[in-house]
């Protein structure tokens, strides 16, 4: 009994250290009136993997006092902090201390410390606080950077969920999207992207009935045409089925977002609605899809 007791102690104390190393707010010295700029910012969630970290002063450091470990970087992770090897430097026409690392960072949270900084003899006066913040790596396929995965129950206890990048679809269905058709030629992920936004406008407004068709029925045309009508009007056909099969579950997956959506539908019956000419449908095709084929 006590070597379980042991264990669910020693279990409990794990998950609270893990719950603070990935507390992106943990910061300090961030607001200091010296800085002018951070890259990457406190708290971001999209940062690449060759990022140079930069810190920029209103006043000229020296040079002389700026040592390796004056700034370090880690990785915060659920057994122990990683330190991340990379080279310090400072811009003197920018005023700004960098940080390189060596090689790409993986994917996880990771933690910036800059202490010990000076100014020159003559703004001495001028005093830098140590600098500490977290920022997060996220995953990358085929050049999308993907959302953290939310909380399932703070992401759907609203109709429209969490989108933290704002790009208008909910994180949780561009996950879903990246992931499933990683392998697909990119243009299928972005038609993707314009149903799921169709979809969002529907279940913001439902009783906007006119725009929302308009936006939903476009998406379902741009599928349509790089399915089978593409080949005849000089483009190649890049989608094998039809995206919106089980995007459509996805992302009504609960009685709040069905209940929206089967209002719109209620608000088109009796309606009366003309089918896209095969001629037009590449034109329904979002500002995005277009720019991917543009780019072959």
């Amino acid at each position: 009994m006590r070597k379980l007791l042991t264990a669910v102690i020693m279990i409990s104390l794990t998950s609270i250290m893990i719950a603070k190393e990935i507390d992106l707010d943990k910061s300090k010295g961030t607001d200091q009136e010296r800085i002018v700029s951070l890259h990457p910012t406190p708290q971001s969630l999209e940062v690449a993997e060759d990022i140079m970290i930069q810190v920029t002063f209103d006043v000229a450091l020296d040079a002389k006092h700026l040592k390796k470990n004056d700034i370090t970087l880690e990785k915060l992770s659920e057994k122990k902090k990683k330190k991340i090897k990379g080279e310090v430097a400072y811009i003197s026409d920018k005023k700004a201390v960098t940080f390189k690392p060596e090689s790409p960072l993986e994917v996880g949270y990771y933690e910036i410390k800059i202490k010990s900084l000076k100014p020159i003899k003559e703004e001495k006066k001028k005093k830098i606080k140590e600098i500490s913040y977290r920022f997060y790596v996220p995953e990358v396929i085929n050049g999308y950077m993907l959302p953290l995965e939310p909380d399932a129950s703070v992401n759907n206890s609203t109709v429209l969920g969490i989108d933290s990048n704002d790009n208008g679809v909910r994180d949780d269905v561009e996950r879903y999207l990246i992931k499933k058709y990683k392998d697909h030629h990119k243009i299928v992920t972005e038609i993707g992207f314009q149903l799921a936004r169709a979809y969002q406008k529907i279940l913001d407004n439902p009783l906007n009935t006119e725009e929302n068709h308009k936006a939903l029925i476009s998406a379902i045309d741009c599928n349509h045409y790089f399915k089978f009508t593409a080949k005849y009007f000089g483009d190649s056909v890049l989608v094998d089925h039809y995206i919106d099969d089980k995007l459509h579950n996805f992302q009504l997956n609960t009685k709040s977002r069905v209940t929206a959506y089967l209002l719109y539908d209620k608000q088109l019956s009796g309606g009366v609605y003309d089918l896209t000419k095969y001629s037009e449908e590449k034109s329904r095709c979002s500002s995005e899809v277009l720019k991917i084929l543009g780019g072959e």
